[in-house]
């Protein structure tokens, strides 16, 4: 499991963007990934759906609470429901 919660991480930028995806691709087998209190915002989540939880196979717990998401990153999110199901998935507050 791995628990990056509360680490100020934003995601505004390419080079942030850049360095996440080369800490968290490599986790193939990852079962819990804690996020949540993060700036991950909406470029973030694109991010996670498009270029790390793919690999992750072996994920069953997501947590992306307080994240500053807007309704949009929704949409992701249901499209990635249907290509791999969590047991678990938080998403709690700052829905922006």
């Amino acid at each position: 499991s791995v628990n990056l919660a509360w680490n100020c991480i934003t995601l505004d930028n390419t080079r942030h963007s850049n360095i996440f995806i080369a800490a968290l691709k490599p986790l193939a087998k990852v079962s819990f990934l804690n996020i949540a209190h993060n700036r991950l915002q909406d470029r973030g989540m694109s991010i996670l759906y498009e270029d790390i939880l793919p690999h992750m196979s072996d994920l069953h717990q997501l947590d992306l609470s307080y994240s500053f998401i807007t309704p949009a990153s929704f949409n992701n999110i249901n499209v990635f429901f249907a290509i791999m199901p969590f047991r678990t998935l938080s998403l709690v507050g700052l829905i922006v």
